[in-house]
């Protein structure tokens, strides 16, 4: 009973039996990011005394430069931490005291809203500073079904509050059903029916999105209100789920071929081994046996001394192709990214990836190893 007690408020934001979602540390350090942005966004950008509800939500103390400027200040401070990965739960709960000590803003509690699921979630993900230097890649993060539920929950109010308002014009019934999704998906135990019922938050969140930038906030459709954009941007990844954007992959194992003496290509297999949730890959080096006996003379002809994917057919994929086809397989928000490389011309990508290239050992210190210093049990995916 004391360690229930002592676990607190977090422990109705941990979930430690829930089934696997599609969220790995690297996704959500992005999704930080975006957070640490709408932080400073939000509070430089949309002015608590004018309340685009008519609504007096503000503290009139708010309304003094100095008080203003000092605030804004804080505000920057705390938006470092949070970006770069570093004590940053630790800022979003300063950062939610503070942004609730001045504005009851609709715009400026779903802040709070968003920074107080991230003070809950678990620390150090792949891509934080808290996480250099550590064995694991991955170090088993993960992101909880409840966090995602709490701010969902906490959102849809907002919205209800704010955005919506126009749209449900106070119809209590319409109200239940949006609250009643959040708390469904908590109480479900199928990883298909939860990721079916984020669907309709993700409607919501886009029926706000395409409402502030037209009516509900009073702007005309000339003007963007950025600092809103970003805000709804930052909501609609707090609720969605990267499994519903499943990656492009086949029945059998891809290897992955790394240049054992390149400081980024280790950095790439270590990425790899953080972000692939299904361990799909395997990896082996070029200067390997492995490589050496299933790649033949002719195949090697032409291929570069970086990173060369193996598919699952059987192709050779190199440079930017190798790039685009590994975050296709990698599927969630790293598929997104990797369409947007995809529609890039490949000889603009393969440039651009030559540059890198070239420069890769000069800004990396080169490895003392031919494999990243990993766990034991991630030993099993390199090859010969």
């Amino acid at each position: 009973m004391s360690r229930i007690r002592s676990r607190g408020v977090s422990a109705l934001l941990v979930d430690q039996d829930g089934p696997e979602n599609g969220w790995t540390g690297g996704q959500y350090s992005l999704y930080r990011v975006l957070l640490a942005v709408a932080l400073v966004a939000v509070t430089a950008g949309i002015d608590p005394m004018v309340d685009p509800w008519d609504r007096p939500e503000s503290h009139w103390w708010y309304a003094y430069p100095e008080v203003r400027e000092g605030f804004q200040l804080a505000f920057v401070c705390l938006a470092i931490p949070l970006l770069l990965g570093w004590f940053d739960r630790v800022a979003a709960a300063i950062a939610c005291v503070l942004t609730t000590c001045v504005s009851m803003d609709p715009f400026w509690v779903l802040l709070v809203n968003l920074l107080f699921a991230h003070a809950f979630t678990d620390s150090r993900p792949y891509g934080s500073i808290g996480a250099w230097g550590r064995i694991d890649p991955g170090g088993g993060w993960r992101r909880t079904r409840n966090n995602t539920a709490v701010a969902a929950f906490m959102t849809v109010r907002l919205l209800w509050l704010g955005p919506l308002s126009k749209v449900h014009d106070g119809n209590v019934e319409l109200l239940a059903v949006f609250m009643a999704v959040p708390v469904i998906v908590v109480l479900s135990k199928s990883t298909l029916s939860q990721r079916v019922l984020a669907v309709p938050l993700l409607v919501i969140c886009l029926v706000g999105w395409v409402g502030s930038a037209v009516s509900a906030f009073g702007v005309r459709e000339s003007e963007v209100p950025v600092p809103e954009l970003i805000l709804l941007g930052a909501l609609t990844l707090a609720i969605f789920d990267p499994a519903l954007i499943p990656g492009r992959r086949g029945r059998h194992p891809e290897i992955v071929y790394y240049d054992g003496d390149c400081g980024l290509c280790h950095r790439t297999v270590r990425f790899l081994l953080a972000e692939d949730l299904h361990a799909h890959f395997r990896f082996a080096a070029l200067q390997s046996d492995h490589f050496a006996e299933h790649v033949t003379e002719a195949e090697r002809e032409g291929l570069a001394d970086s990173v060369i994917v193996r598919t699952a057919d059987g192709r050779l994929l190199q440079r930017s192709s190798a790039v685009v086809h590994l975050l296709f397989a990698l599927g969630g928000l790293w598929r997104v990214l990797g369409s947007v490389l995809w529609c890039i011309p490949r000889p603009l990508r393969d440039f651009g990836y030559d540059v890198i290239a070239r420069a890769r050992k000069r800004l990396f210190q080169a490895p003392q190893g031919l494999c990243p210093l990993i766990p034991a049990e991630l030993g099993a995916r390199f090859l010969g």
